[in-house]
């Protein structure tokens, strides 16, 4: 099963939402082209399977995945949710939020082209979701708000764009 990491670079302007930006890539090209999504990498090997090592492992991978020109701004990393994707081809996909310091100027920020995505930052309560996978629209605000989740989505198939069934629960812990 192939496993994935989607981080959200999100500014909380507040500790209430909805207020705040998300920064999303519109895909160049792919099974995601034309669409928005967090930044997402497919992850090569697990570092280890002690529960701490793996998520430490995880958000430091995390915070290496948020474009290179905000980097300095993060102010913290955290894994929010496990989702499996039945394909096929089947896939796991580990959600890992970026807390962007709100001192960076998003407004006179320019990304360079070296991405598989145009990057874009939209108001947290403005996300394009008809613009995004099916699936984004349930577990993205549940995530937003700070909720640890994990979830089960079946889509049919990689070509497939409607999603057929789906579970989201609410956890207490992850279990990396």
């Amino acid at each position: 099963m192939d496993k994935y990491i989607q981080v959200l670079p999100i500014i909380k302007l507040s500790p209430s939402y909805p207020n705040g930006k998300i920064l999303l890539g519109n895909w160049k090209y792919g099974n995601y082209k034309g669409r928005y999504t967090g930044v997402i990498e497919k992850l090569a090997q697990e570092a280890s399977s002690a529960h701490d090592q793996f998520e430490s492992a995880l958000e430091n991978f995390a915070k290496a995945l948020v474009p290179a020109e905000i980097r300095e701004y993060v102010s913290g990393v955290k894994c929010h949710g496990v989702l499996e994707f039945d394909g096929p081809p089947d896939s796991l996909e580990y959600v890992c939020v970026a807390s962007i310091n709100s001192l960076v100027d998003i407004q006179n920020h320019k990304f360079t082209n070296d991405y598989p995505y145009h990057l874009e930052w939209f108001d947290i309560n403005r996300i394009p979701f008809d613009k995004m996978p099916a699936d984004d629209r349930i577990w993205y605000p549940p995530v937003i708000h700070g909720k640890l989740i994990r979830g089960s989505f079946h889509f049919g198939g990689l070509e497939e764009r409607e999603l057929k069934s789906y579970e989201l629960s609410e956890v207490k812990d992850l279990e990396l």
